[in-house]
Parts: structure tokens; C-alpha cells; sequence
């Protein structure tokens, strides 16, 4: 079996795929951030992503790598979401990334999770303020919040989906939706673990609370306020009263209080997270939907995804 890269997108289930399929795969060799290499491969892999080509540290890196394999015989997989670019892109450093993972691993096969932009643009919004952001999700959309250059085209995937077949191989990318693991998780958890060990196999099921469960959008209107007024981060370097640490720790109380008892009727009445006006970013993203549904033979809008009408899409011609 090849090596397997999941390059993300973020907010696509990696959390999942990541704690219960990943880690559960005979005869490949599984390798985060997180897991037992983290402390020599996190700061490498952020530098592989973020660092220019004067800090690049490519051959620590290969090093790295090849030690790794003397140790974990078998196919290498390497897991990082933000490989894709991350929610807060610098430049065009998913275009990179992609080339630096081909020098290093020219012979992978990469799996690229998708989620429906709406959605996906809505829980990056959930995650700014979780992280301490304050301004409304216009405002993030619009340029204007602290540190933080949101660009929607990033979620336009088919210009990454592209780039990584013109460097690998049409065969050796695989574009799976995030609305299948919704759907039915054992399923897609076995199309996962097929593409990576070459069977399916028995994953175990998330037990309790699922993972990173987004705010409901009366909690987020409470917790952007209160960072505006007491939580120092990245996003607010100066709060508009003053620094309280308890500010930070606010996230679990709402979870099991606010979103217990506020209605979800009520909670759309005041949504902070959703643009009155999307209309030139759903037309791009309906766009590039079109092209990724030509490429992959993927049914992206009988799964919500917004696609360009029949006359529209045969004037979308995908790149080869």
C-alpha cells in the first residue's frame, strides 16, 4: 500500500478521523501532531506550512521522515488539516504545501475531506470566536477583524483538488464529502479505512459528546460580546474593560446551559453567522462545486452543496 496523506479541510471531521479510524488501521504507520512523534513533528509540520522557502526546513524534515519509517515498518500516514491551507491562509501556502509534500512523499495517495460551504464557513465562525474573536461573522467575512484574513476562496476546492492531480495522479486523490460521515459514520469510516489499509474494517463509535460541537448562535452572540469586554487573544489585544482569565473558560459553561434551554427557533432569530448578502460567494462556490462534481463523479448537490444550473455548468469546464 502507498503512503496516505489527509491533507484536512479543517472543520471536515479530522477530530474523528483522527481519534477513532486513524489509529485503529493494521499495518500502516499513523503520524500527527498529536500523537507519539508531537513534539518533534509539530513544530516541523508547522513549518512546512507556514514557514517561507528561506525557513523551510526541508531536509529535517525528510530526515525525520525516514527515521520514522526505520521505526513504524509499513505505509506512512500523515494527518494535518491544515495542510490544505488552514482557516487563515497566508498567500497562496496550500499551493505550496501541496508541492512540499510531493518532494517529500512523491508516491502518496491523498485524501481530501470537502464539507458544504455554508456549513463549513459557519462552524470557521463558531471556531474564531471560540478562540476569542469578537466581530460578527460579516465583519469577519468583510476584512475586519483583529489578525484574522478570512478568504472564502480557499473553500473553493477544486482548485486545490487540481493542483494536487496535476502532482500526484488523478488515481491517487480521493475527495470524500463530510455530510457521508453525518449521514452514516460506519460507512464512511470504512470507505476511509479501505482507501488506507486496502480493506474495511470494524472502527469503534465515538461514545459520549461529539467532538468540537459548534456553539448555538445565542451562545456565540454571548461569548463575542464578553471577548470584546474581558478576553485578551489573538483575535482582541485589548479588551474594552479589562483582562479576566475565567473569560476564556466560558465555552463549556454556555454548551451546558444556554444551548440546553434556548429554543433553536429563537436562537436562528439572532444568528450572528450568516451574511445577509452571500450572493457573489455562493455563485463562486457553485462554480467551483460544478467542476469538482465533473472531476470526482461526486453528487455534491443532491448532498446540499450549491451547484450551477444545467446551462450554467456546461459553460464550467473542469482543468485537467
Amino acid at each position: 500500500m502507498p503512503d496516505v496523506v489527509h491533507i484536512g479541510y479543517p472543520k471536515t471531521a479530522s477530530t474523528f478521523l483522527q481519534t477513532h479510524v486513524f489509529p485503529n488501521l493494521d499495518g500502516c504507520a499513523f503520524l500527527t501532531h498529536w500523537g507519539d512523534a508531537a513534539a518533534e513533528l509539530r513544530p516541523l509540520i508547522r513549518n512546512l506550512y507556514w514557514a517561507d522557502d528561506d525557513h523551510y526546513l526541508q531536509e529535517t524534515l525528510r530526515t525525520f521522515i525516514a527515521e520514522w519509517r526505520t521505526a513504524h515498518p509499513g505505509p506512512l500516514l500523515l494527518s494535518d488539516e491544515n495542510l490544505a491551507g488552514g482557516l487563515y491562509p497566508i498567500d497562496d501556502n496550500w499551493e505550496r504545501n501541496a508541492r512540499r509534500i510531493h518532494d517529500q512523499l512523491p508516491d502518496a495517495h491523498v485524501l481530501v475531506v470537502v464539507r458544504e460551504q455554508r456549513a463549513l464557513m459557519r462552524s470557521a465562525y463558531s471556531l474564531h470566536v471560540q478562540r476569542g474573536g469578537y466581530v460578527s461573522f460579516a465583519d469577519l467575512l468583510a476584512g475586519r477583524a483583529e489578525r484574522a484574513r478570512f478568504v472564502p476562496e480557499i473553500f473553493c476546492f477544486h482548485h486545490l483538488v487540481v493542483r494536487y492531480r496535476e502532482l500526484f495522479g488523478a488515481d491517487r486523490v480521493t475527495v470524500m464529502p463530510y455530510e457521508q460521515l453525518a449521514r452514516d459514520p460506519g460507512r464512511f469510516a470504512s470507505e476511509v479505512s479501505s482507501l488506507v489499509s486496502g480493506r474495511p474494517v470494524d472502527v469503534p463509535q465515538p461514545t459520549g459528546s461529539r467532538a468540537n460541537v459548534s456553539l448555538s448562535p445565542v451562545s456565540l452572540r454571548i461569548m463575542r460580546r464578553t471577548n470584546r469586554m474581558f478576553r485578551k487573544s489573538t483575535y482582541n489585544a485589548h479588551p474594552t474593560v479589562r483582562r479576566v482569565p475565567a473569560a476564556a473558560k466560558l465555552r463549556p459553561v454556555l454548551h451546558a446551559t444556554v444551548d440546553r434551554v434556548v429554543p433553536p427557533s429563537f436562537s436562528r432569530r439572532i444568528d450572528d453567522g450568516t451574511p445577509a448578502d452571500l450572493a457573489d460567494v455562493l455563485e463562486m462556490f457553485a462554480e467551483s462545486n460544478t467542476i469538482l462534481e465533473q472531476l470526482t463523479g461526486l453528487q455534491l448537490g443532491a448532498l446540499g452543496y450549491v451547484v450551477e444550473s444545467e446551462q450554467d455548468a456546461r459553460r464550467s469546464t473542469p482543468s485537467p
